[in-house]
């Protein structure tokens, strides 16, 4: 669990620091969707660190984001087994 919490501590630093760098030349539009991308990163980060999920919520997220992975997977010829 630790090394969870280590692995997803590193990921915000990074994120938050990028962000905070180009936050000027950011949109009040691009802001808001940095911050709801960001909530649903923080989500995912939860139940990867507790290892447990909100029923519900993982199969929203999947029917919202399949689609759009699916469409990256095939533009990179990724072949998932």
């Amino acid at each position: 669990m630790i090394i969870r919490i280590m692995i997803s501590l590193l990921f915000y630093l990074v994120t938050v620091v990028g962000i905070y760098a180009r936050s000027h030349a950011n949109t009040r539009k691009e802001n808001m969707v940095i911050i709801v991308l960001l909530c649903c990163s923080l989500y995912f980060s939860l139940s990867f660190i507790l290892g447990q999920t909100w029923p519900g919520i993982d199969d929203l997220a999947v029917a919202l984001l399949l689609k759009p992975m699916k469409t990256i997977m095939q533009l990179i010829n990724v072949h998932s087994y």
